[in-house]
């Protein structure tokens, strides 16, 4: 309907949505803190890039990936390359810069899974093989091509973009239900869920008070939500009296976590 209207989605978010965000913000934010946030954002974005590094290397040096998923890198570089086309679409450079040298790890973390993975369909693998991981990222990757000759091109790739981003961010509650039961965190992983929290507060703070974009500033804000619910259940259940990150360094741990099926990967 809004469409038909003659009124952008983008516009209408901008509009209608971003003022209620803003509204429960500080109505003035120090210029000089929303340039510094625009400056740490991008790198904050390949920090997260950075950190299936350890992980792929040992998967290198074991030749065989366990029952590792080769979801988290699949997803990696389809929404780099959304987000990628998003910011040269837009002109936005700290976007599609960042996403543009992700997309280059996430495309090498994917090879390099690719090479040890199972030749057979595997249940580990999600969504069975890697042929299908090929085949989902491509229709992801050829659609957003096909998008951009569109008359709404912005829209379509920026609701593609966040839709990638909103299942990145969610994925981790999948595991709430043990955790409560459980009575125990360790299948959140800290340094991830930390590092995804403050991308996310970086990303939301450039979305609503720099850019005025909110495919960027909405599904960022929520990201940030879903982190800080993931660090409190962190310290609630693993962290009482002890310091986050201690006894949590080694590679066996961070493998064991993904094992569990949580995502390690930026979603901007």
């Amino acid at each position: 309907m809004l469409l038909n209207s003659g009124i952008s989605v983008s516009n209408y978010v901008a509009e209608n949505v971003l003022p209620a965000i803003s509204s429960a913000l500080p109505s003035q934010l120090d210029p000089s803190l929303i340039h510094l946030a625009g400056n740490l954002a991008p790198i904050a974005s390949l920090a997260l890039f950075l950190a299936p590094l350890p992980t792929i290397h040992k998967i290198s040096q074991d030749q065989h990936v366990g029952s590792l998923s080769l979801l988290p890198y699949s997803s990696m570089a389809t929404c780099a390359f959304v987000w990628t086309s998003y910011g040269l679409l837009n002109g936005q450079t700290t976007v599609w810069l960042s996403n543009g040298i992700g997309l280059v790890f996430a495309l090498f973390y994917f090879v390099q899974f690719a090479r040890f993975a199972p030749k057979e369909e595997s249940s580990t693998s999600l969504p069975r093989s890697v042929k299908q991981h090929i085949e989902g990222s491509a229709l992801i990757a050829g659609s957003t091509l096909v998008a951009v000759t569109t008359e709404h091109a912005n829209e379509v790739i920026g609701i593609m973009a966040v839709a990638l981003c909103l299942a990145l961010f969610a994925s981790p509650l999948a595991a709430l239900k043990n955790v409560l039961a459980s009575k125990s965190a360790e299948s959140i992983p800290f340094p991830q869920s930390a590092a995804t929290t403050i991308n996310c507060l970086l990303w939301s703070t450039v979305g609503i008070f720099d850019l005025g974009d909110p495919f960027i500033a909405i599904p960022n804000s929520i990201g940030l939500l879903l982190g800080l619910l993931q660090l409190s259940l962190k310290f609630a259940y693993d962290y009482k009296g002890n310091v986050p990150g201690e006894n949590n360094g080694s590679l066996n741990r961070t493998i064991g976590q993904q094992r569990k099926g949580l995502p390690s990967v930026p979603t901007l």
